[in-house]
């Protein structure tokens, strides 16, 4: 096991730096980096439009050699009705013109450094941020290396950001893997993780770990970091960055800009591939277009091919003569199968005077959705994302295999466990006869704790086959938890409709505010009313493989961490499911155990069972 990691680390490292070669190229300027571009990209809003308060992270290839190995970051700041940015860095030559390596600046905020291009990491606007900004400042001063600056491992320009945002951990940001020195902690071994979500443990930057709700896991050897990001999909690699499939917080690349003479246009989209397009039907015509550009994943996928005519589930499900039970089960089993999905989220309604949209949302996968239970009354489906991606030069990358949600579905469920609101769960028990006919689904997180449930209808007609949720409570997801706190809970309906291709699933959400009891708020309980289309679409051709060999080696653990759970629903009415502080989410401890099962580790079903029981304890009340 040891030297099939050693072989990985050895692929991983040579195969960054061609990445990073690659990215750092496609991005600097020709000539001399002393007279490239210091020129906007166009991500920093104008402040003569913009009057509300803002703050924004930024990244870019370092200078000159160092580009091939790392980022450059700073935070630019606008507080309300400023007429331009403050820039908080910190570079070597800083103390040479002030007598500190920290500089504080009105220089572009979104400027080119020395022609490579910037990304937008993190963002936050509103007059709350105005607190956070006065915070920012004050860190600057206090910042305890203002004399030293070392490329490697630290203290340098990063070693500042990762410091400064520990002071405001509001605006949640995931410095690159490649912004070395950022683990650099001096003489301490202990901290807040950069993005305020978790912790980290650092030996002077050169050995470590982090784990956070934004940074996911992190393995830091010799200042280099390579690691997962579960939640977005993404890997972790060493000088060459995050490459993100599903989004979340990912980075936003800077667009072209025709005042840049050192811009390189952009090829022209290939008409008949529609893989980059980002739009809507409706949306906001009269918001400004840089705030309702669609949020999420921007990664690009190859070519897939599309299943030619009607699924085998789709005529089954049509066949004649059916019980309406048979014909429910028959809607229900055509969702699995193997998928191109989209994710697309919109809110249409807001409901509060000062109402300004967020940001839509879209995303892709590919993944398999497969049987894990059909026990007749009884159907699990588990939810398995297979992806690849395609690189800055054009090559194929992956496969990533990410365990993903699991649907429940059962026959006139008499017991259900439903979100209440505060992150707990409570038991509802029916009468049979209020149930009779119906079936309820229960949704469960990557981790397999519980998302939601509902009770629903299925309905068939003709070509028409769709389950309805009654109203039901959930969770903030992952795309929301991570950039909103203004609303507690999503309160609506799903609908899951059977195509012939494949099937698709929607949900109206009003998003809604929650008091101290756990009541919707009476005075200002909705925020705004929202729409999703998740659409999965049969394709034939693509490799699943990994999936196989990844559902082999972990079955038998992921089917006793369901086992818990049911266990758990057994004994308990009522409980509410938290991070400790200082502890990384659950699905951290529940995925790195079974990487180590997947890495070849025989499983001990004792020995897994205890780790399952003693880390539920943890984070349940």
């Amino acid at each position: 096991m040891r030297w099939s990691r050693l072989k990985w680390l050895l692929l991983v490292v040579p195969l960054s730096l061609v990445v990073a070669h690659f990215d750092r190229a496609a991005n600097l300027a020709p000539g001399s980096w002393r007279d490239a571009s210091r020129a906007s990209v166009g991500l920093a809003p104008d402040p003569a439009v913009h009057r509300e308060a803002i703050a924004q992270v930024y990244a870019a290839r370092a200078v000159r050699w160092r580009g091939y190995f790392g980022v450059h970051t700073w935070i630019a700041v606008k507080p309300t009705d400023a007429a331009a940015y403050t820039v908080y860095e910190v570079t070597r030559w800083g103390q040479r013109r002030s007598g500190s390596m920290v500089s504080v600046s009105d220089r572009i905020p979104d400027g080119r450094w020395y022609g490579n291009a910037p990304q937008l990491i993190a963002e936050i606007r509103g007059p709350e941020v105005d607190a956070v900004i006065e915070r920012l400042d004050s860190a600057a001063l206090a910042y305890p290396y203002p004399d030293e600056y070392h490329v490697w491992p630290g203290p340098n320009s990063n070693t500042f950001t990762a410091f400064m945002l520990r002071a405001v951990p509001e605006l949640r940001a995931d410095l690159p893997p490649n912004a070395v020195g950022k683990d650099y902690l001096g003489r301490r071994l202990l901290a807040r993780s950069p993005s305020g979500t978790g912790g980290q443990i650092n030996l002077f930057g050169l050995l470590g770990v982090t784990a956070g709700v934004e940074e996911g896991l992190e393995f830091n050897l010799l200042g280099v970091n390579i690691g997962i990001d579960p939640l977005d999909l993404a890997i972790k690699l060493p000088f060459a960055g995050q490459f993100g499939l599903l989004g979340g917080q990912a980075a936003e690349a800077a667009e072209p800009d025709e005042s840049d003479e050192t811009t390189v246009a952009a090829e022209p989209l290939d008409p008949t591939d529609l893989s980059a397009a980002r739009r809507y039907t409706f949306s906001w015509p009269y918001s400004e277009a840089s705030t309702m550009q669609p949020r999420g994943g921007t990664s690009r996928g190859p070519a897939v091919t599309l299943l030619e005519g009607p699924t085998e589930a789709w005529q089954q499900l049509r066949a004649a003569d059916l019980t309406r039970f048979e014909r429910d089960r028959r809607a229900i089993l055509a969702m699995a199968g193997e998928f191109r999905t989209s994710f697309d989220f919109i809110e249409t309604v807001g409901f509060t005077p000062d109402f300004e949209p967020g940001q839509p949302y879209q995303s892709w996968a590919t993944e398999t959705v497969d049987v894990i239970e059909d026990s007749g009354e009884k159907i699990s489906l588990q939810h398995v994302i297979v992806m690849q991606f395609i690189d800055e030069d054009g090559e194929i990358q992956g496969p990533i295999v990410q365990k993903h949600w699991r649907q429940d579905w059962t026959y006139q469920d008499t017991s259900l466990h439903s979100y209440s609101g505060n992150d707990s769960w409570e038991a509802q028990v029916f009468e049979l006869e209020e149930v009779a006919g119906r079936w309820s689904q229960a949704v469960y997180q990557v981790d397999d704790s519980p998302r939601y449930e509902a009770l629903g209808d299925w309905v068939h007609r003709s070509n028409y086959s769709a389950w309805t949720s009654d109203e039901t409570w959930r969770p903030l997801p992952r795309r929301e938890s991570s950039v909103r706190d203004d609303y507690d809970v999503l309160v609506g309906t799903n609908r899951h409709t059977i195509t012939p291709s494949g099937w698709v699933h929607e949900e109206e959400n009003l998003k809604t505010v929650l008091d101290d009891a756990g009541n919707i708020d009476g005075e200002q309980a909705f925020v705004a009313r929202e729409l999703g289309v998740n659409r999965y679409e049969q394709i034939v051709d693509f490799d699943f493989s990994a999936r196989s060999d990844y559902w082999q080696a972990t079955n038998e653990f992921w089917a006793d961490v369901r086992a818990e759970w049911a266990r758990l629903y057994e004994q308990r009415e009522r409980f509410e499911l938290s991070t400790p502080a200082g502890s990384p989410p659950l699905f951290q401890p529940m995925f790195i155990f079974a990487a180590e099962l997947e890495s070849g580790r025989e499983y001990d079903a004792e020995q897994a069972r205890a780790f399952i029981r003693e880390t539920l304890a943890e984070y349940l009340d």
